[in-house]
């Protein structure tokens, strides 16, 4: 008898936990980021080629426009994430960059795109834009994209 008063106030509990569970998840799912807050919006690890980088987060307004260009340098392991809410051809440009890039853009599979390998500062206000619409963009230290491998295709995990 103990048993059954047990589990009866145990089941309900666990519904509650499951519920509640799947509805957390689901909204960190909804981007497909985890956000630990720091630098910029939050960081998180990205998968793409051969290797992890962690990428700093641009999910405003104002981390989107002021991206990589307030930095002097990033290093090889660093990337920036840009994550909008809506697919669409998303276009970058230089402006304020001090360094080279080459720059991702990702659709709401998690597939790349479209690339832009090395991406010079003098090229402002030359605008680079894909072919197809993109719901992520990743900008990453020049010279990525050949070391890593990367090419269309390719899926991104974050």
């Amino acid at each position: 008898m103990k048993k059954t008063v047990k589990l009866k106030l145990f089941l309900p509990i666990l519904a509650v936990v499951a519920v509640v569970s799947f509805f957390i998840f689901k909204e960190l799912n909804q981007k497909d980021i985890a956000v630990s807050k720091g630098q910029s919006d939050g960081t998180v690890f990205v998968s793409i080629g051969h290797t992890r980088i962690k990428a700093y987060l641009a999910t405003t307004t104002e981390a989107m426009e002021i991206g990589l260009g307030d930095r002097e340098s990033i290093g090889s392991d660093e990337s920036m994430l840009f994550v909008f809410d809506t697919p669409d051809f998303y276009s970058f440009w230089m402006k304020d960059m001090k360094f080279p890039i080459d720059i991702f853009w990702i659709d709401e599979s998690k597939s790349v795109i479209f690339i832009k390998k090395d991406a010079q500062p003098s090229s402002y206000p030359e605008m680079f834009t894909p072919d197809s619409p993109a719901l992520y963009v990743l900008e990453t230290q020049n010279g990525f994209a050949d070391k890593n491998l990367v090419k269309i295709g390719d899926t991104v995990g974050f």
